[in-house]
């Protein structure tokens, strides 16, 4: 298995091949698996080899190809004992998420609140054949936009805080979900209303989505998950548009799964024509045709063939993509999409323009981080700008000096991976 240039550029030779190693072991061809080579890893090499599986979150993949049949290779006792514990913690958070979901999913059906499981728990629960195999973090779910109030009240009622309180409207007003609701020791909630951001410039039809959902049962709870068709879409957008690839392997192996799992269902016609009415086509390419290349995702090759877009750097930016999968900040503050605007290739004065619009913010996304109302007078937002600008500098300030002296290669490069990517996820193909 070989890696693109600019991934071996970012990597010695150690950590070469502990990636090849990993991408052997999470490959839909368990024969791919490269497992003699676990063998000859001494322990140094065998911590960095975890470390890698847990920076991509797939410890529970990792552990299934290594007790596998086609594995034909003892792992060390100790090594093996403490992969599983971890993935033993795996599965008793996700068991708690499930039986949290279950009862705020029930209460709300009480409530004549409809819910649909989004991302993880959809995955944990209906897709993956144990829920223990699929690491998540939190819990997020679709509610219809009439119905954010109540699901939000319902909340409250079992002890869970929002991280930011502000009003629904301001809320709904700035993104695509309510502030991630929290309560200690249990999961934390996101309650959508869709499943893209406005700022990644997809049109996305939440209407849709319910229509083509499909009933699921999550302990006494009736729940609804999507189609597979806008799952697969949404692992792929969620991936790329959203998080411009900085999501590790862990949505390559969701794709894998998705595929397999609905090999008979998927309607490939419609996922190309959706992809292209939601304005994703180029984020599912790029995450079917990597996965393809490194894990082997059992896509049909003339359905990504179909996505890939017409524009002449298509194959550079496939190798950026793998290149900022693979890459980590390492110690280094990971440097974002506003700020790496400052070393674009454009005129200073559209760099300062773009700088200045992440800074001073319309009023509804400014509310919705300092946590007042957006309707507020004037001189609060002024107030609260103000801070805004502390804290962006107390937060990002060696980081954007670094960008713009370029003092650093690694944060530079991280910024123009970013850049690359940015830019060529947001170009329009040709009706």
């Amino acid at each position: 298995m070989v890696l693109s240039e600019l991934c071996l550029l970012r990597y010695g030779v150690v950590s070469q091949r502990l990636i090849s190693l990993l991408l052997s072991a999470l490959h839909y061809d368990r024969r791919n698996f490269d497992a003699p080579l676990v063998a000859t890893l001494d322990d140094g090499e065998w911590a960095e080899f975890l470390d890698l599986a847990r920076h991509h979150r797939v410890r529970p993949a990792l552990l299934n190809a290594l007790n596998g049949p086609a594995a034909g290779v003892t792992v060390a006792p100790d090594r093996l004992a403490a992969l599983s514990a971890e993935c033993r913690q795996i599965a008793a958070r996700n068991l708690l998420f499930q039986a949290e979901t279950s009862k705020h999913a029930f209460a709300l059906q009480q409530r004549g609140v409809p819910v649909l499981l989004l991302k993880g728990m959809h995955l944990a629960t209906d897709v993956y054949s144990s829920s223990g195999l699929r690491e998540m973090s939190d819990i997020d779910l679709l509610v219809d936009h009439a119905h954010l109030e109540a699901a939000a009240g319902v909340l409250r009622e079992a002890g869970y805080e929002p991280v930011v309180d502000v009003p629904v409207a301001t809320g709904v007003a700035a993104g695509h979900h309510l502030s991630r609701m929290i309560k200690p020791g249990v999961a934390g909630f996101e309650i959508h209303w869709t499943i893209a951001a406005p700022d990644t410039g997809l049109v996305i039809d939440p209407q849709g989505l319910w229509a083509r959902a499909k009933p699921v049962k999550i302990g006494p709870a009736k729940v609804l998950t999507l189609g597979p068709d806008d799952l697969l879409l949404h692992l792929c957008l969620h991936a790329t548009h959203q998080h411009v690839m900085e999501m590790g392997l862990r949505p390559l192996c969701d794709l894998t799964v998705v595929i397999e799992r609905y090999r008979d269902e998927l309607d490939w016609d419609a996922i190309q024509r959706r992809a292209r009415s939601w304005r994703c086509a180029r984020g599912v390419y790029i995450a079917l045709e990597l996965g393809s290349r490194l894990i082997g995702v059992p896509a049909p090759a003339g359905a990504i063939h179909s996505l890939r877009p017409t524009a002449a750097n298509t194959d550079a930016v496939l190798a950026v993509s793998e290149a900022h999968l693979f890459a980590r900040p390492q110690g280094l503050p990971p440097s974002s999409p506003p700020l790496s605007r400052l070393i674009a290739h454009q005129p200073w004065r559209a760099r300062l323009r773009h700088f200045i619009s992440r800074v001073v913010l319309p009023p509804e996304v400014l509310a919705s981080i300092y946590g007042f109302d957006h309707a507020a007078p004037w001189h609060m937002h002024s107030r609260y700008q103000l801070l805004r600008i502390v804290h962006l500098f107390q937060r990002h300030s060696r980081t954007a000096l670094r960008l713009l002296l370029k003092s650093d290669p690694e944060t530079v490069l991280r910024a123009q991976r970013q850049n690359a990517l940015g830019d060529w996820l947001a170009a329009r193909d040709p009706e």
